[in-house]
């Protein structure tokens, strides 16, 4: 996809990320979570003198899931101790990639939505997560491929979902997908609460 439609994303995220602070709680894993962290990675110590690790996104997602959705399998990397993060990349080549980040932000999305402004290209729409208090969906789409960025706030965490894939790419597959991940972040909101970055 163009260069512009991949940006638009990537420019929302950032935008939103100037406007709060990262920010992790740990969230106990869902069900069967597949995958671990980005924003930090392990479980908190026990120990009340230990800082606790941040939520990691990945914690939250059922990987298995998503690759079914995504109809591909996919492979976590929660990057390294210095630099956690948390992205879903595929075993074959050339398939869609998705990563999860997340921040607070206490006036909530709709403030945040407010104060970003509306993408320049994609479509723009408002899923409805279960638990979630607010969300958006942007996707941007052209011959070379599509692009897919999610919001789900809940209270004053806001995870961010975003998804590409080239062509021959499934958008109606990316965008489950990517809302797919959203609603498992949503039902993680209460573990991630418990922990906040340092």
């Amino acid at each position: 996809m163009s260069r512009r439609s991949l940006a638009t994303a990537a420019v929302l995220v950032a935008s939103l990320g100037a406007l709060s602070a990262c920010s992790g709680d740990d969230p106990e894993p869902e069900s069967a979570p597949d995958v671990a962290a980005a924003h930090g990675g392990s479980e908190p110590e026990a120990s009340d003198s230990a800082q606790p690790e941040a939520w990691n996104p990945c914690d939250g997602l059922r990987v298995d899931r998503l690759a079914a959705v995504l109809g591909t399998g996919l492979e976590p990397d929660r990057g390294t101790e210095a630099a956690p993060r948390c992205a879903l990349v595929p075993t074959e080549e050339g398939g869609p990639v998705l990563d999860a980040n997340y921040m607070v932000f206490a006036d909530g999305l709709d403030a945040a939505w407010e104060t970003m402004g509306a993408p320049e290209d994609g479509d723009i729409s408002a899923p409805d997560i279960p638990g979630a208090d607010a969300a958006r969906l942007v996707v941007a789409t052209d011959k070379e491929g599509v692009a897919a960025t999610g919001f789900v706030q809940n209270g004053s965490l806001i995870h961010v979902v975003n998804a590409a894939d080239t062509a021959p790419y499934d958008r109606a597959a990316l965008v489950e997908g990517v809302t797919t991940a959203m609603t498992q972040l949503s039902n993680a909101s209460a573990r991630a609460e418990k922990l906040q970055a340092p």
